[in-house]
């Protein structure tokens, strides 16, 4: 296996929840490493056009929690007006945060020209290509001519890595209580093709891989012999590579 297809960018908080036995914090933290990113580039956004007001929606992030994020650590939280669409309703009732909530699935959603910024976080894998491809013309509709589409997403390595994910986590084969009959897995080429062909351009912000079985044994309960059966079948792929992607659209 090349270097390449390794486990990369381990920080801190990765090798402390490796190191010592996982907690539900630890892995919160992993999972949090992402924000700066986020604030920085809304920020240097807001600088660059000069906005007195940015108008920002979250596709898919029903409870509020990215949008409480980002208005609690943007230098410019002031002039944030947050807008969350999502399919679950109970979720949006929960959120306290969003200026406006819309009660939409995400592949019917219709609204036009009206955001300077998207923000979608880890909602893809859940949708098969044909739906990712029409929740992404939304986006571009939905988005000013100007504007900015922030994407968190999940990638497998190749056709090898997307089957085993399949067998583990979109069937009963080794264990049923990690079964997700919708689960979708695309490389990060495909990821990328798509966002083209929706009409957008894309770069990388930031890129590292997660060792997988952890996460799994804490957020499915795994026993210690379940999750050594998880390791086992996954071998050299028990990563996922986790992406954050600003995407501008086409001419």
């Amino acid at each position: 296996m090349s270097e390449s297809k390794r486990v990369k960018d381990i920080d801190h908080y990765l090798e402390k929840a490796l190191d010592i036995a996982p907690t539900e914090q630890e892995l919160y933290d992993i999972y949090e490493r992402e924000f700066p990113h986020l604030y920085r580039v809304v920020d240097n956004f807001i600088k660059d056009k000069e906005l007195e007001e940015v108008e920002i929606a979250d596709f898919g992030g029903g409870n509020g929690a990215v949008i409480e994020h980002l208005k609690e650590n943007s230098e410019f939280s002031d002039r944030i007006k947050a807008t969350c669409i999502d399919s679950n309703r109970d979720l949006l009732d929960d959120n306290t945060t969003s200026d406006a909530k819309v009660h939409s699935d995400l592949t019917q959603y219709d609204g036009e020209d009206l955001f300077d910024i998207v923000i979608m976080r880890y909602v893809f894998q859940s949708y098969n290509r044909g739906e990712q491809f029409k929740i992404l013309e939304n986006i571009h509709r939905a988005l000013k001519d100007n504007g900015i589409f922030l994407n968190w997403h999940i990638s497998v390595e190749n056709e090898d890595h997307k089957n085993r994910f399949l067998t583990l986590l979109a069937s009963d084969e080794i264990n049923p209580k990690l079964n997700r009959p919708n689960s979708y897995w695309d490389t990060m080429e495909d990821i990328f093709a798509l966002k083209v062909e929706a009409g957008f351009d894309t770069e990388i912000v930031d890129f590292y891989s997660s060792v997988l079985h952890t996460n799994l044994k804490l957020k499915y309960e795994l026993s210690d012999e379940e999750d050594r059966e998880v390791q086992e079948f996954l071998g050299e792929y028990n990563y996922i590579n986790c992406a954050l992607t600003v995407s501008k659209k086409l001419d």
